[in-house]
């Protein structure tokens, strides 16, 4: 009896960890979206915009749903998924939670503007901090839910070197093979 009843049981939690395993859907994922001039594709929506006075250096598109629309938990979801970094004071911009539409208007300057929609959320990072963006709403799959502002840290550009840095740089490595070829010649 017992070894009946353990086999039963044996079975069902094989059948319940199968179960587990098969997700009818993929887990999220954060997934670059290549613009054109004016518009972009996310599945087989294509949505017009358009084009800001700073050019649109990346789009982020997440295919899964971020519960926690809060200002400081998505500023850790974009710093964790996508390494963006925000100052510690006055990155938050402005916020629409009700009756949205295609057009963000800020009183402050940003450059990073999250919309969430349905179960999706696409990060727009501009060059230049701008304080309009306008797009085709009506493409967003399952509609438009809100939208939140900020400014991130710039990411420091390193310095291209001048010719005379260079020129300088080959002298020196000239003059040090210089004095090694004359000290074993000696």
């Amino acid at each position: 009896m017992i070894a009946r009843f353990s086999a039963v049981l044996g079975m069902l939690m094989l059948l319940v960890a199968e179960n587990a395993n098969a997700r009818p859907f993929s887990n999220p994922t954060w997934d670059v979206v290549t613009p054109s001039v004016s518009s972009f594709t996310i599945g087989t929506s294509t949505i017009d915009y358009t084009q800001p006075t700073s050019p649109i250096s990346d789009i982020w598109y997440y295919n899964g749903n971020i519960n926690n629309q809060s200002q400081d938990n998505l500023k850790s979801v974009f710093s964790t998924a996508l390494g963006i970094q925000f100052p510690a004071t006055g990155s938050d911009g402005t916020t629409c939670d009700n009756s949205c539409t295609g057009t963000f208007s800020s009183s402050t300057s940003f450059n990073l503007l999250a919309v969430h929609f349905g179960n999706g959320e696409l990060l727009f990072q501009f060059q230049n901090p701008i304080k309009t963006f306008t797009f085709d709403s009506a493409d967003l799959p399952n509609g438009l839910s809100n939208y939140r502002s900020y400014t991130d840290v710039p990411r420091e550009v390193s310095p291209v070197p001048e010719p005379t840095e260079g020129a300088l740089l080959l002298a020196g490595l000239a003059l040090l093979g210089f004095i090694a070829a004359r000290r074993k010649s000696v």
